[in-house]
């Protein structure tokens, strides 16, 4: 059948239609030389001590209209399972150790105004006040700025890894189809003597958004028959000199060749990549032999390649010049980069170098994914742009429907307490301080203002007029768990960082002197004769009494005014002591068993586990350290007694999850979250390293058992 007219040309129209329709879908592949709505630096590296760093340039290409970019920073170092060294291969570990790989994101935003160019070393990042346009001093021509731009630099010296960014929307933190990203990293060597300067320069590598595709889910599908944005290449070519062979110009310099490997499949939402991804390597020298080659790659690669294989790329066993290799991910997409260097033999400190983007052929049939995790208000964790989530999307709770704080001293939930006044706190939080003054009839053991605590110095909890560095860090570990103690100075019933920092400023200059400890006239049907009384309104600790120890309350004297003194407090009489609370039990005989471990003597090794589990079970103190005070040490008191045995163990059940991981990821992103994990702190000075996730992912691969 022959078909004429404009039956042929509608026929013809359909085949154009279902053409670009499929070209549409499939879209061209990852470039390095368009504005794109996703950007990845492959290779930003940092090391101070040969002085090497990576310049950061990130631009807008759209000159009407500003944007925003979701970035992450990911960390791709190896370290040492035993001490958490820097690493590349096990051999670089103590005892032949495993070199545990790396990958650990910092996310962060970056605002971009009309055409604006940023850029930033990545050993220093972009402190807000050097953000050029901060959005309160300096503004741009319209009226736009860099607000909430702060690019974190490199969490460790050595440094290697890569660097994402993708196009949000300024008010979901969503994926947008903009394809106005462009950027270049430029990677520097500087010697000082002889003064020597060498600098490979590249392009981000950038994937298109395809328009229409996004489905606004917490993925970013590169490729495939449901691709959100151009894919990934089937094949990366790669023409380069074999490992060592003297290059044909100079007739004098050796070359050398890294190569950059990243999976495109990424997870942005743990940023933990504990698989691996199978990689042929086909290679083709200039006498038309070829050769293959498998290997296994990790979440990074960055590696000479006659470390990949010697036998493939080393020139004094190939004994060939120049090489094709084209490389293809089995289960993955690759983004690939090579840096070339030329070295004098006789000095290898004259070095130039050369990053090239890597050509390709074809594009993945397979999609690729990025997984992100998006921001719901409501779910009780504070994701960007949220800057509070209390669980709900319930305006007037201090953190409002949106997720955004409400402002300061706005009146919040009545805690049914005459003698607190309850306001938010402008950080998404409804807090019930003591009014000041306080009103009458509010009892008299109390606060006269948040400078006095319950013994009149915030942070002394053993009642002696001195603030040590066990109570600080005490005081900071109460904090996550809420315990009522000195810590806690205007008995809100949680610790406050205001709080924890006036028990530095005790610990830095001493206690103040005269403190008031009551601001009424002593009356013994309100406070006393011995224990607080629970009823009164802000009652914690009654001071008529030398043995007023309930709910935490060291033992003082009436009139007891905080210096930094040299006698000892008075020791309670036996007939008290059953009623003190661990900071007055008597000095035990003997050596004080470990505070895990069960023994004969009462009490235990470290005051501040002392202090929690006594608190909960005075015979520890005056009896034994049995092994009813062990379990109190191991669970109740967990946070203050350590007696985790497994890095990342938060629960103590001698198996690390992939939700315990993530529990101490947020500790070591946030500080204040380090309650989440104590186990993720091993070394207990209250933040969580690489060094300490590393351990902790070492033990989630190996177990427990392995530690």
């Amino acid at each position: 059948m022959v078909m004429t007219g404009q039956s042929g040309r509608q026929v013809i129209g359909v085949v154009f239609a279902v053409v670009a329709a499929a070209a549409g879908g499939r879209a061209h592949g990852q470039a390095s030389d368009q504005a794109a709505a996703i950007v990845i630096y492959p290779y930003v590296v940092v090391d101070s001590a040969r002085g090497i760093d990576t310049t950061i340039q990130f631009s807008n290409a759209a000159s009407e209209r500003a944007i925003t970019a979701r970035c992450a920073l990911l960390d791709a170092n190896g370290h040492c399972a035993a001490d958490g060294r820097v690493c590349r291969h096990a051999e670089d570990c103590p005892g032949g150790d495993p070199c545990v790989p790396g990958w650990l994101g910092t996310d962060f935003r970056v605002r971009l105004t009309s055409g604006q160019p940023l850029a930033w070393r990545a050993s220093r990042g972009l402190p807000p006040d050097e953000v050029p346009l901060d959005g309160v001093t300096r503004v741009g021509p319209r009226g736009e700025s860099n607000f909430y731009t702060v690019v974190p630099p490199i969490p460790e010296d050595p440094f290697a890894g890569m660097l994402f960014c993708y196009a949000i929307d300024d008010d979901a933190y969503a994926p947008i189809e903009r394809n106005d990203l462009k950027g270049e990293a430029t990677i520097e060597q500087y010697q000082q003597e002889p003064p020597r300067l060498d600098v490979a320069k590249y392009n981000a590598v950038g994937f298109q958004a395809i328009p229409g595709r996004n489905n606004g889910d917490e993925s970013l599908v590169l490729g495939g028959e449901e691709a959100e944005y151009t894919g990934c290449r089937n094949v990366d070519l790669i023409n380069h000199f074999f490992d060592g062979a003297v290059e044909p110009v100079s007739g004098t310099r050796n070359v050398f060749t890294t190569l950059v490997l990243i999976p495109c499949d990424q997870d942005l939402i743990l940023y933990l990549r504990t698989g691996k991804t199978p990689v042929q390597f086909l290679v083709y020298d200039e006498y038309g032999s070829r050769y293959t080659r498998y290997a296994m790659l990790g979440p990074y690669l960055a590696s000479p390649l006659s470390d990949i294989d010697p036998r493939l790329f080393d020139y004094s066993v190939v004994g060939s010049l120049s090489v094709q290799t084209r490389i293809r991910g089995l289960d993955s997409g690759l983004i690939a980069l090579v840096i070339e260097q030329h070295v004098d033999p006789t000095d290898p400190t004259r070095v130039a170098s050369a990053a090239v983007n890597v050509h390709g052929q074809g594009n993945r049939v397979r999609a690729d994914v990025i997984g992100y995790r998006r921001a719901i208000c409501g779910d009780g964790v504070v994701d960007p742009p949220e800057r509070c989530d209390d669980g709900n999307t319930v305006a007037g709770d201090c953190c409002s429907a949106t997720c955004q704080p409400e402002p300061a001293g706005q009146p919040c939930a009545d805690d049914a307490n005459a003698c607190t006044d309850d306001r938010c706190d402008g950080r998404g939080a409804c807090v019930h301080a003591p009014y000041e003054p306080l009103p009458e009839g509010c009892g008299c053991c109390q606060f006269e203002s948040l400078a006095e605590a319950p013994n009149g110095c915030v942070g002394d909890l053993d009642g002696d007029g001195v603030v040590n560095s066990a109570e600080v860090e005490i005081c900071q570990r109460f904090k996550q768990l809420g315990y009522r103690s000195s810590c806690d100075a205007d008995l809100s019933g949680s610790i406050d960082p205001f709080e924890i920092a006036m028990v530095r400023d005790n610990y830095t200059y001493g206690c103040p002197a005269g403190a008031t400890v009551c601001t009424g006239p002593a009356d013994s049907s309100v406070c006393g004769p011995l224990t607080a009384n629970r009823s009164v309104p802000l009652e914690a600790c009654d001071r008529t009494s030398p043995a007023a120890a309930a709910a935490g309350c060291p033992a003082l004297r009436a009139t007891y005014t905080p210096t930094p003194s040299t006698t000892p407090m008075a020791t309670p009489s036996a007939s008290e002591t059953s009623t003190l609370g661990p900071t007055a039990t008597a000095t035990p005989t003997g050596v004080a068993p470990n505070c895990c471990t069960a023994g004969n003597t009462p009490g235990c090794s470290d005051p501040g586990c002392q202090l929690c589990v006594c608190g909960k079970d005075g015979l520890c103190c005056v009896e034994r350290w049995g092994e009813r005070c062990v379990g109190i040490a191991r669970q109740e008191c967990a946070a203050a007694c350590r007696c985790w045995q497994c890095a990342g163990d938060c629960d103590g059940d001698d198996v690390v999850t992939i939700a315990e991981l993530v529990r101490s990821v947020r500790a070591a992103l946030d500080p204040d979250r380090i309650g989440d994990c104590w186990a993720a702190d091993r070394n207990d000075d209250g933040t969580v390293t690489i060094n300490e996730l590393v351990a902790a992912v070492d033990r989630a691969l190996s177990g427990c058992g392995a530690s």
